[in-house]
């Protein structure tokens, strides 16, 4: 077991810990990058502590984190204590009791301490990007040359009706230009031809080197082996990384929220991805807070633990949607990107039904 801690802090330990010692700049992103599974901190109470926070529980880091402010507010103990992290106060706390219960709270983590293994790395988030669209016919026109000449293949999805809710059909094709118009051709699977209709409006998302570009295409015109469309007139930037999906009606995914001192409560899932998930409540719950999520997949026995950090609030009706983006073990993701590529194959399932 190591202690992550910064030159500021170090007085503290005063006991023959195994230390390692950062600035209070960098520590928690090296924390991320290289701490044991049996790793603890004794470090400062930055802007960002929830997200470092939820990131080091779900790469497996399982040691107490001991977080000092030395002016202002400290965070509330029902928030800290389902992480297994604590706060002091270098303006309100006793410097003496401060420093026997740090030492007395790490040795006793060392005594039940598992051995160092470096947990595997969790997928890194992506930062934002500018939702700035384009809108330049040459540019669009430069795009669709550019997948064309690469044979690169679009991806196209459209809704389809199940139990009488929309979800969203996956797959892939080729395109080639034709004057203004785009034909759709080698659907993958092929039954995606079956699904587009003359007047749909489907979502494609083109790769062009390192962006993707998400658009509306309007189909004019189908056949039994290709479509063909107009020239989209904007294009997106695709800021999601990973694909989501509607659970079954039938089969829902269990969606349920720890909240400490409080029971259980149980969300309707709308969606689900390897790293996300969308719910609706009547809870009110607040925008960049950390909770603990607790995710049952249908016909899979394991309960799936993990933190999630509310990204996305709106309001519809009594109840009110949500988006959370999830930190979790890469484990427990791999059940949930299985549980995704079974789904898709149930929808396309039912567009062979239809």
């Amino acid at each position: 077991m190591l202690i992550w801690t910064t030159h500021q802090l170090k007085d503290l330990l005063v006991e023959d810990f195994r230390v390692r010692i950062e600035s209070s700049d960098s520590i928690t992103d090296l924390m991320l990058k290289e701490a044991g599974i049996s790793d603890g901190a004794l470090i400062p109470l930055e802007k960002g502590y929830r997200d470092f926070l939820a990131k080091i529980r779900s790469k497996g880091v399982t040691g107490p984190i001991i977080l000092i402010v030395e002016k202002g507010p400290r965070p509330p103990d029902e928030f800290l204590y389902p992480l297994n992290a604590l706060c002091f106060s270098l303006e309100e706390d006793d410097i003496v009791k401060m420093g026997i219960f740090i030492n007395f709270i790490f040795r006793l983590a060392l005594l039940r301490a598992i051995p160092d293994i470096k947990p595997s790395a969790q997928i890194t988030f992506s930062s934002s990007i500018s939702d700035r669209s384009i809108d330049d016919p040459q540019k669009i026109r430069d795009i669709i040359h550019y997948v064309v000449e690469k044979e690169i293949p679009i991806i196209i999805s459209f809704e389809i009706n199940e139990y009488g809710r929309p979800v969203s059909v996956r797959g892939v094709c080729r395109i080639r230009q034709k004057g203004d118009f785009l034909i759709l051709y080698q659907f993958k699977p092929f039954v995606l031809i079956k699904g587009i209709k003359e007047g749909a409006e489907i979502k494609a998302v083109l790769s062009y080197k390192e962006l993707n570009y998400e658009t509306i295409i309007k189909i004019i015109k189908v056949s039994e082996h290709d479509a063909e469309s107009l020239l989209p007139e904007r294009l997106f930037i695709e800021r999601r990384r990973h694909v989501r999906i509607a659970p079954s009606v039938k089969k829902p995914v269990g969606l349920f929220l720890l909240m400490p001192g409080e029971a259980t409560l149980s969300l309707e899932c709308f969606d689900i991805s390897q790293q996300g998930v969308g719910f609706f409540s009547e809870r009110e719950l607040k925008q960049g807070e950390v909770y603990v999520f607790s995710i049952q997949l249908p016909e899979e026995r394991k309960v799936i633990m993990c933190y999630g950090i509310i990204r996305f609030k709106k309001e519809t009706g009594q109840k009110i949607r949500y988006g959370a983006e999830l930190y979790i073990h890469p484990q427990d993701e791999e059940l949930i990107v299985q549980y995704i590529r079974k789904r898709e194959v149930e929808i396309i399932d039912i567009l062979r039904q239809l």
